[in-house]
């Protein structure tokens, strides 16, 4: 469920405020046991494993067809872990939308700045029925805590101009010893448009737009993440500084 409001005070024309909580209750989640902690030595996860398998069970699983990594051999296999998806887990998430933005006019164009975002109060995960709740929230492969969008934007005639702001906050990398905090990330984003309708005045230029888009202006580098390729690709992007040139027709 979610309750929220939307606020555009008389006193100042032009403010909007958009502000939501939202509340999750995740059950039945489709997950896997594979890695998890204390699958050996905790009984909620006593019926997912099978201690002291005869041979003929560890030879009928590995005659099933399922992917090897290496070879097995039966003789020294001691347990077999069930690490199929199920319907195991549940989450629970507690967290705030919110967007601000604000219009204004000027002798020299119509300015506009606004910001949204998302922050989690809560995030926590079980990783099977009975199991504990965990704090994943700025965890790795799970939600930062607090992630925003902001822009200053200008417009006068033909001309629009927009910069933008994206910041992804700092979080933990818990699957390294010991663990290490990821630096948060900032980029800039800026968009240049020329309305050729607007310029011209020319009926068959109605509507076409020429605009030059930038992606991670500063070609600002991701945080070192201590995995394969040395980034978090569910966060950032490692492609650096995009540009790209287009020419839009609307009608």
């Amino acid at each position: 469920w979610s309750a929220g409001f939307n606020f555009q005070p008389p006193a100042l024309d032009g403010l909007n405020i958009d502000l939501t909580y939202f509340s999750v209750d995740y059950e039945n989640q489709i997950q896997a046991l594979r890695g998890t902690s204390g699958i050996l030595t905790s009984s909620l996860y006593a019926r997912y494993v099978t201690r002291n398998p005869t041979r003929a069970q560890v030879d009928a699983l590995l005659a099933s067809g399922l992917p090897l990594n290496t070879p097995i051999n039966a003789a020294q296999v001691t347990f077999i872990v069930d690490g199929r998806r199920q319907n195991l887990g549940t989450t629970l998430i507690r967290g705030i939308d919110f967007n601000l933005g604000y219009l204004w006019e000027t002798g020299l164009g119509q300015f506009e700045a606004s910001v949204n975002g998302t922050y989690f109060t809560r995030y926590e995960t079980a990783a099977a029925p009975g199991a504990p709740l965990v704090d994943v929230v700025g965890i790795i492969n799970f939600p930062q805590r607090f992630r925003a969008r902001g822009s200053l934007g200008w417009r006068q005639e033909a001309l629009d101009a927009r910069l933008y702001v994206n910041f992804t906050d700092s979080y933990v990398q818990n699957t390294v010893t010991p663990a290490r905090k990821v630096k948060d990330y900032t980029t800039l984003d800026l968009h240049l448009g020329y309305d050729l309708g607007e310029a011209t005045d020319t009926p068959w230029l109605d509507g076409v737009t020429l605009a030059l888009d930038v992606q991670n202006l500063t070609d600002a580098q991701p945080p070192f993440v201590n995995i394969a390729g040395g980034y978090d690709s569910q966060s950032v992007n490692p492609i650096g500084r995009l540009v790209a040139a287009s020419i839009r027709k609307r009608w």
